[in-house]
């Protein structure tokens, strides 16, 4: 609708923890949304074979850490029903054509993505779509001379943690898990699930 402003957070979410809600929590409230959405990804362009948990299981999880979460969020599920690797420009369309020209779109990303942000498929385009917004990380200095000419970035006051998802999945893997990395009932799908015992990274 006229006037919103729509977060959107992709990533492959396998699994999702703490600093992608926290990141959430951030960008909505910083950057004025009216909605955050969630948009797992069935296979992300530049992470080839990233993906571990199957479709079902990643959402479940996401599922569980979205329903906790105090603010207007949902999960949009368009990239999970699009067969092959997911782009960002195919979203971005997608999405403009759902909510219309009068809402402001803004997708969220690391600062490890302001280096990749020119090679995004049909860069130009998506631009014209979407504005930015970009959160810090420890290992990443962002060095904005790297941007796109055409993207319009705001800078979240939010220090990601050196977490990944990658990380995580090998702690799994060797039966280790860590309060203050995921949500205790995402650690208990996991468990209940045997998820990423046999993930190889």
């Amino acid at each position: 609708m006229a006037g919103d402003v729509i977060g959107i957070l992709g990533g492959s979410f396998d699994p999702v923890h703490l600093t992608h809600t926290a990141l959430g929590a951030a960008a909505f409230a910083q950057c004025g949304l009216s909605e955050l959405l969630f948009v797992p990804a069935r296979q992300a362009a530049l992470k080839p074979d990233a993906v571990c948990a199957s479709v079902q299981d990643r959402l479940e999880m996401l599922k569980i850490a979205a329903g906790k979460l105090p603010f207007n969020c949902r999960i949009e599920t368009c990239e999970i029903g699009r067969a092959g690797v997911s782009f960002s420009i195919d979203t971005a369309r997608y999405l403009r054509q759902k909510y219309g020209d009068g809402a402001k779109l803004v997708w969220i990303i690391g600062g490890d993505h302001i280096a990749k942000l020119s090679k995004w498929k049909d860069i130009d385009e998506l631009c014209s779509l979407v504005e930015f917004a970009c959160a810090g990380r420890p290992d990443c200095a962002a060095d904005k001379s790297l941007l796109p000419q055409c993207a319009k970035v705001k800078f979240i006051d939010f220090e990601l943690s050196p977490l990944s998802s990658s990380e995580i999945r090998r702690l799994a893997a060797e039966g280790k898990f860590f309060n203050s990395m995921l949500d205790a009932d995402v650690i208990s799908y996991i468990k209940d699930h045997n998820l990423y015992k046999q993930t190889l990274l």
